[in-house]
């Protein structure tokens, strides 16, 4: 989960797949050091966790 990486919390949910899928990591420490080199990647992941927020926001509101 995105958001847990850039905050350093504790991931806040679980999740299953429902089909076979492959597990992608990230270093936290390299993740943020990119994102002060690159505004770029900095506002990318910025947007992408707006768009998680408005989607969890609209679920929420049903």
């Amino acid at each position: 989960m995105l958001a847990e990486g850039l905050t350093g919390k504790p991931c806040s949910a679980t999740i299953e797949t429902v089909t076979q899928a492959r597990l992608m990591t990230l270093d936290v420490v390299m993740l943020r050091r990119r994102m002060q080199d690159d505004p770029r990647l900095s506002r990318a992941l910025l947007m992408a966790a707006s768009a998680d927020l408005r989607q969890l926001v609209a679920h929420v509101e049903g």
